[in-house]
């Protein structure tokens, strides 16, 4: 397994995530790398970007590994209501559990949800999740 795999694997879930799949909200955009919300006219949106990885365990050809990702989700507020930001956020979480959506989902697991509510003047929420993948690889890849 590789870090490429397991990213591309996630944007796939991620890109297919929409309700005839189940209870889903539909992105209308998904990018990979940081992104700001002014890059991302059409929402709702996600960006998807790796932090780092970890190696928890190193043996003579094989290490487990830890790929830490955030997802970035925005969507539009009008009149300072978050249900849809609140639904995009959901639905990822559920899209990530679903094994058939997501082929590594036994091993996904979500961390803490910021969010950010904008004002009358930016009338757009955010969420910041964190995402964590186990696998192994050898010792010499990513």
């Amino acid at each position: 397994m590789t870090r490429a795999t397991i990213i591309s694997d996630l944007m796939t879930c991620l890109t297919t995530m929409a309700p005839e799949y189940g209870p889903y909200v539909a992105a209308a955009r998904v990018e990979r790398g940081i992104r700001l919300a002014s890059e991302m006219p059409e929402r709702p949106a996600l960006a998807l970007f790796n932090e780092r990885v970890e190696t928890k365990d190193l043996a003579a050809d094989q290490a487990e590994r830890v790929l830490i990702m955030h997802l970035w989700g925005a969507a539009d507020a009008p009149e300072g209501t978050y249900g849809e930001l609140d639904q995009l956020a959901a639905s990822c979480v559920g899209a990530l559990a679903d094994p058939a959506l997501n082929p590594h989902w036994s091993r996904t697991s979500c961390g803490a949800i910021e969010v950010y509510e904008g004002g009358a003047s930016d009338p757009i929420g955010m969420f910041d999740m964190e995402l964590r993948v186990t696998y192994e690889s050898a010792s010499n890849t990513l």
